[in-house]
């Protein structure tokens, strides 16, 4: 099913300024019938953001009518993972004939959030948002914007 999710046509959607999201819904998933959720144990994968992601995602849910319940009584579970990589890039400062240039550094950060049917190990719906962050400030905010715009799309119109 993983591999029919990754062939499955990916929504590209204009999200927050600057965030980037993509969703993926598997084939023949039925979100009709889902009224509970419970969330999966933070992984690790980010410490500087996972608690704004894991809040983010409970008010996110629960404003689309869903109720947080135990992982026992859930109809689906929410787990959510995250990276950033440092890059940087040349960007062409002043006089174009004088080719001068000055380095941007910046962070791209990825959030991944994945809807599991409780009891299965494959998603039924797969969200992925990028952004670029050029401030250290920014980081919290972006992630919590990041959550909001991925679950702007859940659950999918049918």
């Amino acid at each position: 099913m993983r591999k029919a999710m990754l062939l499955a046509l990916a929504l590209t959607v204009p999200a927050c300024a600057g965030i980037r999201v993509t969703t993926q819904t598997a084939p023949g998933a039925e979100f009709t019938g889902l009224e509970t959720f419970a969330q999966a144990a933070h992984d690790g994968s980010a410490p500087r953001v996972q608690d704004v992601v894991y809040d983010e995602i409970g008010r996110q849910l629960e404003a689309r009518g869903f109720r947080r319940v135990a992982h026992d009584d859930a109809d689906f579970v929410v787990a959510f993972r995250a990276r950033s990589v440092a890059r940087s890039r040349r960007q062409l400062a002043g006089d174009p004939d004088a080719n001068y240039y000055r380095v941007k550094n910046y962070i791209t950060g990825t959030l991944v959030i994945d809807v599991f049917p409780v009891g299965s190990p494959e998603p039924i719906w797969h969200g992925v948002a990028e952004a670029d962050i050029t401030r250290a400030g920014e980081l919290r905010p972006t992630a919590a914007k990041a959550v909001r715009a991925i679950l702007a799309e859940f659950p999918p119109a049918s």
